[in-house]
């Protein structure tokens, strides 16, 4: 089967939208192609209909190729979803990709097909043998995980005689009839295609004849990553290899002796190949001597860990507290210095004169020390652990003149924002008359400080907030608790220097990506949307499915926006993308409700295999869903009657419901589920109906209904 578009539109966005049915290999057309792209010959451009095809659906890497000062270079477009083949025109075979996602060219047009460019799958495990001499029978085997809902197994080679043998004992040659466990497809004398649904596991033997042009392609059989780690010092050294070149996902932290995890050291982040990782200061752990473990998998697997054979030795240590200040005022000191991992609180004792005058003992890293007299004063700080293992001292001095002083500080000029590709930074200047400054921020009605006093004239955002706009208000603040105007600024937190020129500015890649890697056609998360598009929707690269409503942002109507008006537990654009008829329909006959397919993350228009466990989907207990006979009402009619009918509510679990009524606020005494109403009094009303199972609750309301 291929593609035929029907109708291409351009819609407001200056996409296009592009309408197709599914024919025969025979009828497969090409959509006609107006724009000058010299990649596509002109042969192609006019909406031909081609002649046989080898069709094979799944990821493809595609890569362009173009002239520029009369060289050629490449453009990586970047990984898809769609149909690759073989397809033969007036004699001549094109290589073929028709995307089934979103496919950009360098220049950001949208393409509907490509050819004669480079098209890599990168779901597949390609073979080719070298053996000799010629006519020697070649055996050869895969392993299936029994994960996979279909293989295929795409044998090219002048003389096609290939058998296959499943696990079972079953034998498949290229003369086997179609059964519902496969299907042969055979073209030319020279392809063979033959598909498995639902593969068992195990392995598989394949077995032909050497011609010395051969090769094999197997689509859908993905074998697990591998991952090993090795600790030398400090440093571990880890390679992560995917025969398909998936992306790994990893994570690196301690395990004790007994390979118990203890700490996660480096949050999870992708990679493919050798790489190494310099262990930060662990003083702070427990003595003991600890293995580094590595958590990996890739989209296809569930994780795998792997774990050191040598060990790193801790003696357990508390380090000196650093960037210690002081804050001094006439009614009060703080005390502020950088957090210790490992920590469980600390102790401040304040010495005046060498002796010491106060002792206090924290869980925060800044104290407040009221009611002091004048003079130098030097404050100590020693952190210690629940164990009672202290740490060496930190020390600031500082002095107390109690002068009382009319002067009002001056606000500060200007608030700016700096990014120095680490760390992202507010900056204000120190105005006269100003001993420290009171910070507040905010975004939108959230609080993110509060009056929080600092002495430096900058503050380090947190990256969790890039991208965003920050409401700062500083006050400045003298010795004697004078203060200035609030100087208040709203600041966007980006900076849109963009290093290696991919369109996404660095901050956005640092903040999301943790690298400059990648480039603004990659799609870090695999969702159907490059990060260009990810960048200027505001969707999360790293989070297939932003809006959490179980639909890829590349495939979301609305990537922001989790919906449910129906209040049926399905989330709107779910509903509309899968085209749900009913949450209790089956609409992929496997067994398993639409509502259990949502809680799950499954693909309700595809069958799943029978009997996997969903006792704790069925288990979990929610509000009715409320079907009326009518969503809203704005006119009726005095002395007619207007019924309101929710007898087609329901509870999934198939609980009973009762239903509560009121008019107006006022309570009715009825408890059906259908409800008639006739008044001969003009006027507004709101009728409210309150449909409850044993456990919840779902609220139905009409609008401010007008009798007339």
């Amino acid at each position: 089967m291929g593609l035929k578009a029907i109708d291409i539109k351009n819609t407001k966005d200056n996409s296009e939208k592009i309408s197709a049915q599914l024919v025969s290999k025979s009828g497969l057309r090409l959509p006609k192609i107006t724009l000058n792209w010299r990649f596509i010959p002109s042969e192609l451009k006019t909406g031909v209909e081609l002649g046989e095809a080898c069709l094979e659906m799944g990821f493809f890497q595609i890569t362009q190729e173009y002239k520029k000062y009369f060289s050629t270079k490449t453009a990586e477009l970047g990984k898809h979803f769609g149909i690759y083949g073989v397809v033969l025109f007036r004699n001549t075979k094109y290589t073929l990709f028709i995307p089934l996602d979103h496919m950009v060219d360098k220049d950001f047009n949208q393409l509907v097909f490509v050819t004669n460019m480079k098209i890599k799958s990168t779901d597949v495990r390609k073979r080719q043998r070298d053996a000799s001499p010629i006519g020697q029978t070649i055996n050869d085997s895969f392993t299936l995980s029994g994960n996979e809902p279909f293989i295929k197994v795409d044998f090219v080679s002048s003389n096609n005689s290939l058998t296959l043998i499943s696990p079972d004992g079953t034998t498949i040659t290229q003369d086997s009839g179609d059964t519902n466990e496969f299907q042969i497809f055979k073209i030319d004398g020279q392809f063979t295609v033959i598909t498995i649904n639902n593969p068992e596991k195990g392995t598989y033997q394949l077995s032909y004849e050497h011609t010395g042009n051969e090769s094999i392609t197997i689509f859908g059989a993905n074998q697990k990553p591998q991952g090993s780690i090795s600790l030398n010092g400090q440093t571990a050294s880890f390679q992560l290899t995917d025969t398909e070149q998936d992306s790994i996902s990893y994570e690196i932290g301690l395990a004790d002796e007994n390979n118990n995890e203890i700490i996660v050291l480096y949050p999870e982040t992708q990679h493919n190949g050798e790489s190494t990782y310099q262990i930060p200061d662990i003083s702070y752990l427990p003595s003991g001597n600890y293995r580094v473990f590595m958590r990996y998998h890739d989209g296809q697997h569930p994780h795998q860990i792997c774990m050191s054979n040598e060990t790193i030795q801790v003696i357990k240590s508390i380090p000196e507290p650093q960037n210690i200040q002081s804050i001094v005022t006439d009614e009060f000191v703080d005390i502020q210095w950088d957090m210790i991992s490992g920590t469980t609180g600390y102790t401040v004792t304040l010495f005046n004169n060498n002796k010491a005058c106060y002792e206090m003992p924290t869980r925060s890293s800044q104290t407040r020390i009221h009611y002091l007299n004048e003079g130098t004063y030097r404050a100590d700080i020693q952190g210690y652990d629940k164990d009672g293992t202290t740490g060496p001292v930190g020390s600031i001095q500082f002095s107390i003149q109690k002068q009382a002083t009319q002067t009002i500080p001056q606000p500060v000029d200007d608030i700016g924002f700096q990014f120095d590709g680490n760390e992202a930074r507010l900056t204000w200047n120190k105005p006269q008359d100003t001993d420290y400054f009171q910070l507040t921020l905010k975004q939108g009605s959230l609080t993110i400080l509060d009056q929080l006093n600092v002495a430096q004239t900058h503050y380090i955002i947190d990256p969790s907030f890039y991208g965003k706009q920050i409401h700062v208000e500083i006050i400045s603040k003298n010795a004697s608790n004078n203060s200035s105007k609030i100087f208040s600024k709203t600041i966007s937190i980006m900076d849109d220097t963009d290093t290696d020129q991919d369109q996404l500015p660095d901050m956005w890649e640092i903040a999301y990506l943790d690298t400059l890697a990648f480039n603004g056609i990659d799609d870090f998360d695999l969702d159907g949307l490059s990060n260009a598009n990810e960048l200027s929707l505001a969707t999360n690269p790293i989070q297939k499915d932003t809006d959490q409503d179980r639909v890829d942002d590349g495939m979301d109507p609305h990537p922001l926006i989790n919906a449910d008006k129906n209040q049926n537990i399905l989330s709107d654009d779910w509903e509309k993308v899968y085209t749900i008829t009913h949450i209790l329909a089956d609409e992929d006959n496997d067994t398993y409700p639409n509502y259990i397919e949502y809680l799950a993350g499954w693909n309700p228009n595809k069958a799943d295999p029978p009997d996997l466990d969903i006792s704790r989907y069925q288990a979990m207990t929610f509000p009715p869903v409320v079907i009326s006979n009518m969503e809203k009402l704005n006119i009726c009619r005095i002395n007619h009657p207007l019924t309101i009918d929710l007898s087609q509510s329901f509870d999934v679990q198939e609980k009973p419901l009762s239903f509560s009524w009121k008019v107006n606020t006022d309570p009715v005494p009825y408890t059906g589920s259908q409800l008639t109403w006739t008044t001969d009094q003009t006027g507004m009303i709101r009728i409210e109906v309150s449909v409850q199972n044993d456990t919840h609750f779902s609220i139905f309301h009409t609008e401010n209904t007008q009798f007339l």
